[in-house]
């Protein structure tokens, strides 16, 4: 009856030192996995990596359809004073200006299957003369190229496969970078579950040593142990509680990094 007793007053006395747990956040590992995906480091980065990728091969396809440029230079103005010849065989130095301006629109097709390119051009060239208000035009209404390399690598072609196989790798490095993504919240989660079972056993052993401490005190005080056996009782509650606080800084450690690889906020218990 006397061991029964001690014995829940022991397991009443730890119980009341367990520490409680305000404002906590119950996680599964399903839910750790989850959050882990959507809104953590790992899979963030693993998204990012997957939409430039995306974005690169979108990019480059875009290069092989038709393009529509418009070009043209600012009116240029030139003056200079040139030489003459004049009908009666004198020269004489008259000055001159002019202006000139440039338009044109191309429209250019790439050939990946034999590496040239195919364009089509219409161009409007204007002269004015500033001394005598003349306008001079020059016009190409149409003009018709293509352009192919001849006895070279057709790199155009191989640029092709190679950003096509890149575009098919990249959703399944997106599915393993998240899977490794799982692994590592994976392990972060066990890593808290096991600190906190740590600091809560260390917290239990506290309490007990506390109350054995306690009571061997008490049986010091009336003589029924001798003093040795009061010294290895209290170093016993002081390791414990050395145990105990390394505990708590291991188990705030884990919360910590469990709480970064889930993009969670700082504060409350998990």
């Amino acid at each position: 009856m006397r061991r029964s007793a001690l014995l829940l007053a022991l397991l009443a006395s730890a119980s009341a030192r367990l520490p409680a747990q305000v404002d906590t956040t119950w996680l599964t590992l399903h839910d750790c996995v989850r959050m882990a995906r959507e809104h953590g480091p790992l899979g963030a980065m693993a998204r990012s990596v997957w939409e430039g990728k995306e974005s690169s091969y979108r990019s480059f396809t875009r290069g092989f359809f038709p393009q529509l440029s418009l070009q043209g230079d600012a009116p240029g103005y030139t003056h200079s004073i040139n030489p003459v010849v004049l009908p009666d065989g004198t020269t004489m130095f008259i000055p001159q200006s002019e202006a000139s301006s440039t338009a044109s629109l191309a429209l250019t097709q790439k050939i990946p299957f034999t590496g040239g390119e195919l364009s089509v051009l219409s161009e409007l060239n204007r002269i004015d003369i500033m001394e005598t208000h003349m306008h001079y035009y020059n016009a190409r209404p149409l003009s018709l190229s293509l352009v192919q390399p001849l006895f070279q690598i057709n790199t155009m072609r191989w640029d092709e496969e190679a950003q096509e196989l890149h575009y098919r790798m990249a959703p399944r490095e997106l599915a393993e970078a998240l899977e490794d993504c799982a692994a590592d919240v994976t392990n972060k989660f066990f890593d808290l579950l096991l600190a906190s079972m740590n600091a809560a056993n260390a917290s239990l052993n506290v309490a007990i040593n506390d109350t054995l401490y306690r009571i061997s005190r008490g049986r010091f005080n009336v003589g029924r142990i001798a003093e040795n056996d009061l010294l290895q009782s209290e170093l016993a509650y002081l390791s414990a509680k050395t145990d105990y606080e390394n505990a708590e800084v291991g188990l705030s450690r884990s919360r910590e990094t469990l709480r970064a690889a889930l993009g969670m906020k700082p504060g409350g218990a998990i």
